[in-house]
Parts: C-alpha cells; structure tokens; sequence
C-alpha cells in the first residue's frame, strides 16, 4: 500500500472510543492552515459537516504550486469513529478506527499501514491545532490556525492599513515599515525599493512631504498563502497638494498573521 502522507486535523470525543459511540465534533467546520515559511510549504483542509459524516479536503502547496491533495472523512463504521483518507496513489480508502479520546484530543490507529499507523490530535482552544502521526520510529508534527473568512480577512488587513496610516501621520515612519517583509520590495514611478534598511529610509523620505496619508482598499482577492489588495493611496502634502496613486500590494502570510511582500504603485 502506498504512503498516506496526509495532515490532518484534531477533533475530540468522549472516552473509551471502543466502547462507546463518540459525537462527532461541530467545531472541526471550516478552513484550517498550516504553513512553513522557510521551506515554503502550506497546507489549508476544509471540512464540511453533515449529520453522521464530515468531509474535508487537504491540499498541500510549495511556494504556491500544489504538490499533494487528498480527500478525507470522518464518520462511522458501527458505532466505532473513524478517520479515512483517500489519495490518488491508492486503489482505495483506508481507515483507521479511533482507539482512544477525550475531549480534547482523538488517536486513531491502523497498525496494518505503513505510514502512518498512528495519528493523534490535540485541540487547543477554538482556533488551534495540533497533531502528531506516526509509526512508532518516525514522527511528522504539524500546528494549524482556524483560516479566516473573507469578511474576517479584509477587516485584518483594512486594520493593517489603518495602522499604517496612523503612523505615517504621527511620523514613525519604521513602523509603516514594519508591516513589509524584511525582503519586501516597493515598485511603481522612479523608486525600486528592497530590504528593510531601504524600505526604513523609503518612508522616512516620503515623510518629507508631510501632510497626511489616506490609503483606501477597492478590493481584496483572498489565496491560500497570499491575497492580492488594489486601491488608492493619497497624500496631501503641508502646501495642500495632493499626491495621488493606485497601488496593487501582494500580502504574504508569516507566523504572526500578514505581511506586504510586493507593493507596485502606478
């Protein structure tokens, strides 16, 4: 049987999974992630809830270009809860019934697979994840967040502009900085702007002009590892003259939410 290298997500039920017909968890609904920056690697499952089933679906990106995809159930078999996935390498479906929970955690095993023969999750709190898969010698660990909606997701970013804003006006000009990537790269007119040194004395000479900085949001496409954001940005100087551009900025996420990783004016 081929390898299930798959991910997947925490749900929990009550003890005694053997002897007892677990609930089946409302929570799990929705988009989670996972990302590794430095390898560029994502992965976002999606989980749809019906009454004696769930479905979801796991696709696994580097650098943007999908590499894996799978899909997976958790239903019953009996009264037994079972984790099941299916990936285009092999013929069928394979399971592996639940051999221990409670409510915050699950551990299904299979101990005729290859790898994984067992998967443990871990809830923590109502927006995290934690699971562990494994055959005894080898061990993959992964860490998801519950993925924002479209809603949610402008609201961050439009705070994120906010934010910038704000401090272009009051004049902290490293703090608008600090919303770019380290490696963030500014295009549009003359300036060709890259690095965080750069990006620092970018601003700090757009300040010069003074005045106040408006920036408006038009429309926001949402990605599984970056969102793409159009809109105006205007800056009316002290003498009241208004310095008006359209700006496309390429959001990438990181660890600790989102940052501008391309910001292109014109």
């Amino acid at each position: 049987m081929k390898n299930l290298w798959f991910v997947v997500l925490a749900f929990p039920c009550f003890a005694f999974c053997q002897s007892t017909r677990p609930s089946l968890p409302s929570w799990i609904s929705g988009n989670w992630y996972y990302d590794e920056d430095v390898k560029g690697k994502s992965i976002l499952e999606s989980w749809s809830i019906g009454k004696e089933t769930y479905t979801g679906m796991s696709v696994t990106r580097r650098f943007g270009q999908q590499i894996f995809a799978e899909e997976m159930v958790i239903k019953y078999k009996g009264d037994t809860l079972v984790f099941g996935a299916n990936v285009p390498e092999n013929e069928d479906w394979v399971y592996f019934p639940c051999i221990q929970s409670n409510t915050d955690s699950v551990v299904f095993e299979n101990p005729t697979h290859d790898f994984p023969k067992r998967i443990a999750y871990y809830r923590h709190g109502t927006d995290s994840l934690k699971a562990k898969v494994g055959d005894g010698t080898k061990h993959l660990y992964y860490a998801y967040r519950r993925e924002q909606g479209q809603k949610e997701v402008e609201v961050t970013l439009n705070g994120l502009l906010s934010d910038m804003m704000t401090s272009y006006n009051e004049g902290r000009f490293e703090d608008v900085a600090k919303v770019y990537n380290n490696d963030a790269v500014i295009l549009g007119g003359q300036s060709c702007v890259e690095g965080k040194i750069d990006l620092v004395r970018y601003w700090k000479d757009l300040g010069t002009l003074g005045g106040k900085w408006k920036l408006t949001a038009e429309w926001t496409r949402i990605f599984p590892s970056h969102i793409l954001q159009k809109g105006r940005s205007v800056i009316t100087d002290i003498n009241g003259q208004k310095h008006e551009v359209e700006f496309l900025l390429h959001w990438k996420r990181t660890g600790a939410g989102w940052k501008i990783d391309q910001d292109f004016f014109w």
